[in-house]
């Protein structure tokens, strides 16, 4: 028996060897191809633009001579989605040299990109489940999508409907997500203003729960005490709060 493993391991060792097993990462997805429009990449978003790779900064993390998960430095020419300001900073999808969703971004070459804000940056949106597709758009696809991106974002619509955002968690002062601008836009709409100007004003929002966010809450919650079943303004976006948001209408 012991003869039988001292031979039959060297020859296991050789077949590994000889026919080794190929993993791509990419292609291994299990399940049927998800393959996104441009409608869906849009409603997915949490910020699409238009602009020019100013500076990238990452390493070489694969010795092919570029890097994939990389902090690419945008001036933008046009928001479609979210109100970015001149410049922006995107992160690169980190899933290896063998994944299509990684994409070497060239500086100096104009782009729009679809986005999502995760931990505090954007990030490239990904594709559907198993698609090679991702968020990001060269000149000749963005002229192809140009009146579908204008239209959109002129009108605040997808798929010719507008759709109420639906806040899912609890949060205050400090805290930095996409809730937050969401929060401020609700709050700018119904005149419990962040800003006159600026950062926070209508048209500006942002993702940064500060003071000003916390006073237009306050006022908010008293002047609907009774109906949100709370006893004072905390300026916390509270469960109850959060409720009667999600359940006033626009």
């Amino acid at each position: 028996m012991r003869k039988f493993l001292f031979i039959s391991l060297p020859l296991l060792l050789a077949v590994v060897y000889i026919f080794p097993t190929k993993v791509i990462a990419c292609s291994s997805f299990p399940g049927p191809v998800v393959n996104y429009t441009v409608q869906d990449f849009y409603n997915k978003a949490d910020a699409a633009f238009t602009g020019k790779v100013v500076s990238i900064v990452g390493d070489d993390m694969y010795g092919m001579g570029r890097s994939y998960k990389t902090k690419n430095y945008f001036e933008v020419t046009q928001s479609w989605k979210a109100n970015l300001g001149k410049s922006v900073k995107v992160v690169g999808i980190d899933d290896g040299p063998a994944c299509q969703y990684s994409y070497p971004f060239v500086k100096g070459q104009v782009y729009t990109v679809f986005a999502k804000f995760i931990d505090g940056e954007y990030r490239v949106l990904e594709g559907g489940p198993g698609s090679d597709d991702i968020g990001v758009f060269t000149v000749e696809k963005t002229s192809e999508y140009k009146k579908y991106l204008e239209d959109v974002s002129r009108t605040g619509l997808t798929n010719q409907q507008a759709t109420k955002y639906i806040f899912k968690r609890s949060f205050g002062i400090k805290q930095n997500s996409v809730d937050v601008r969401e929060l401020q836009k609700f709050l700018n709409h119904k005149g419990f203003v962040i800003s006159p100007s600026g950062a926070g004003s209508p048209g500006n929002e942002t993702t940064y729960f500060g003071i000003a966010t916390k006073k237009a809450l306050m006022k908010f919650q008293e002047k609907y005490l009774q109906e949100i079943g709370i006893s004072n303004a905390t300026g916390y976006f509270g469960a109850s709060t959060r409720w009667f948001v999600n359940n006033i209408s626009n």
